[in-house]
């Protein structure tokens, strides 16, 4: 996920880091979006609505969202 945010192509990123190769008809943006799912419902089960948000909105947005919780861990 981390490499895929930072530019890399999806699927070189999913070939790359995921344990399970990509199987016939499985696109890797499809893998990345269960993935960014997961995070959400982990995120939400543990009332951290905040680490959840970037996974949930338009890529400008979610780009200025991790960019503010990266900032505010750096400076605490």
């Amino acid at each position: 996920m981390r490499a895929w945010y930072a530019g890399v192509d999806s699927r070189k990123a999913v070939q790359r880091y995921c344990a399970q190769p990509l199987e016939g008809g499985q696109s890797a943006r499809g893998v990345i979006g269960r993935m960014r799912w997961q995070i959400v419902a982990f995120a939400l089960s543990r009332h951290r609505g905040d680490l959840a948000m970037p996974f949930q909105c338009s890529a400008d947005e979610r780009t200025r969202q991790i960019e503010q919780i990266f900032t505010r861990r750096q400076s605490a």
